[in-house]
C-alpha cells in the first residue's frame, strides 16, 4: 500500500531535515492530520464572566440614561422655583427702597426703575425664546443672570437710599 501524499508532506520533510526529531510514535502523522480536520470548539475563558460584565454595564448604562433624562425634566422646576425666589427679593427689595425714599432720592428711584423696566422688557423677549425652545442651558442662564442683575440693581438702590439717610460726619460736626 502507498502513501497518499498530503499538502503537509513537503512540510514534514523540510522540518525533518532543519530540526532533528526523535521518533515519532507510528502513525502520529495520521492522527495528526485528523485532528487538523475536526472542527474544534474555541474555548473562551472567561464567558460567563464577560456575559455578567456586559448585562450589568446596560443596566448601569440604562440607569444613568434614566436619570440624566428625568433630571433634564426637572430643570423647568427647579428654574422657576429660582424665578420666584428673584423675582420677590427683586419686590421686596425695590419695596424697601421706595419706602427709605425721600425727595432727595425720588430721581434715583425713577431712574432704577426705568432701568429694571428695560430689564423686564428684556427678561420678557427671552422667556417667549424658553417657550419655543424649551430648557435651552444657555437661554436659561441668559434669563438667570438677567433675574440677578435686576437685584443687584436693586439692592444698589435701597444702598444708595441708606446711604442717604445716614448722616454724614460733616452734618454730624455742625
Amino acid at each position: 500500500m502507498m502513501k497518499e501524499k498530503t499538502p503537509q508532506d513537503p512540510l514534514f520533510e523540510a522540518f525533518e531535515k532543519a530540526f532533528p526529531v526523535p521518533n515519532i510514535t507510528k502513525g502520529h502523522q495520521q492522527r495528526f492530520t485528523a485532528k487538523l480536520k475536526e472542527p474544534t470548539r474555541v474555548q473562551r475563558p472567561f464567558q460567563q464572566l464577560k456575559i455578567a460584565v456586559v448585562a450589568l454595564l446596560c443596566i448601569g448604562l440604562g440607569s444613568l440614561g434614566t436619570l440624566y433624562f428625568s433630571s433634564k425634566n426637572d430643570v423647568p422646576t427647579k428654574f422657576y422655583q429660582a424665578e420666584n425666589y428673584f423675582t420677590s427679593a427683586i419686590t421686596t427689595t425695590l419695596e424697601e427702597a421706595e419706602r427709605l425714599s425721600n425727595p432727595e432720592t425720588a430721581a434715583l428711584v425713577a431712574d432704577a426703575k426705568i432701568q429694571l423696566q428695560r430689564l423686564q422688557k428684556d427678561y420678557i423677549q427671552l422667556q417667549e425664546l424658553f417657550q419655543e425652545r424649551n430648557a435651552h442651558p444657555k437661554l436659561l442662564n441668559a434669563m438667570i443672570s438677567n433675574l440677578k442683575y435686576q437685584l443687584t440693581l436693586a439692592r444698589e438702590l435701597k444702598q444708595l437710599i441708606s446711604a442717604f439717610k445716614t448722616p454724614t460726619d460733616e452734618t454730624e460736626i455742625l
